[in-house]
């Protein structure tokens, strides 16, 4: 199967995000506390489980999951390129988002699939989450729920995935009134992503967690098909973790904070099989000229 390289549709395109703003601001979003269920008090986040290592936008004309399957993930050193204690080193976060304008129509089903944008991201734990990982009896509550979440693939468990957003310059960006006011409603709100999500790993290099907005329903569809034109205007920190809900799972964690800065969708994604012939060309290209290289190298010799 062809595949592309993680990271490769915004590569040279700094003025649309650089690798260094890739994390965003954990400060910003509360998450629960140890006796939540009494209290439901939330505090910052300890440090994040993952930091994100890069990011894709695509165009297809239908939606496309398992994108761990048809992405060529970034090389690890041969003793970080196994799963610890069951969880893989790479998460990857495939959200689905619909190019076409959502129908309110009564009297059918609504359309659930069509052009889409598939915004991909991909996490790499951290150092700190791989030894905690193999200490288990010492790692903390967010620690062991990963494990879990990985491991466990009933809705108990699964239906836990949620995410949140942080609109940094909503006040700047002209959205109209009842958009705006949505956006600032839900801002930094968790957003459970069930049923609407799938799951995939190869139980060695990846887990992945593929998000499929088509069947949010008619009002979230709507809401992005208005936001699409300005979406490159905002900047946004996007996170994610698993919830926590018995004191032996709290407090939470975040799984990472991803950093969005005036994504362009329709400048930068690139219809798929366009993009996988592309970086296969420049892949080929690059690796002869290293290959050119070595041999006037060892003919300088």
């Amino acid at each position: 199967m062809d595949r592309f390289r993680a990271g490769s549709t915004l590569m040279n395109n700094a003025d649309i995000l650089r690798p260094e703003d890739w994390c965003g601001d954990m400060t910003v979003f509360k998450v629960r506390q140890k006796g939540y269920s009494k209290h439901k008090r939330k505090d910052e986040s300890e440090a994040p489980l993952f930091i994100p290592v890069g990011m894709d936008v695509i165009a297809v004309e239908n939606k496309i999951t398992c994108v761990g399957n048809h992405v060529e993930l970034p090389d690890l050193p041969e003793d970080l390129k196994h799963p610890v204690n069951g969880v893989p080193p790479y998460f990857i976060v495939n959200v689905m988002l619909p190019r076409y304008e959502p129908d309110l129509n009564l009297f059918s089903k609504n359309k659930v699939d069509g052009p889409n944008f598939s915004v991909i991201i991909y996490l790499l734990m951290t150092p700190e989450t791989r030894a905690s990982l193999q200490n288990l009896s010492e790692a903390p509550p967010a620690v062991r729920l990963l494990k879990r979440f990985i491991e466990d693939d009933s809705p108990a468990i699964r239906d836990r995935f949620k995410f949140m957003a942080n609109t940094l310059n909503s006040e700047d960006v002209d959205m109209g009134m009842v958009v705006r006011k949505l956006v600032v409603d839900y801002n930094m709100k968790p957003v459970l992503s069930r049923p609407q999500h799938s799951f995939h790993t190869d139980n060695k290099l990846y887990f992945e967690v593929d998000v499929d907005v088509n069947i949010f329903g008619y009002l979230p569809c709507k809401t992005f098909a208005t936001l699409r034109p300005v979406v490159d205007k905002l900047v946004l920190d996007v996170g994610f973790t698993i919830e926590g809900r018995e004191d032996d799972e709290l407090p939470e964690t975040m799984l990472a904070v991803v950093h969005i800065d005036s994504l362009a969708l329709d400048n930068v994604a690139k219809p798929f099989e366009q993009h996988i012939e592309e970086d296969a060309r420049a892949t080929r290209n690059e690796r002869e000229k290293h290959a050119r290289w070595s041999r006037r190298t060892t003919h300088n010799e």
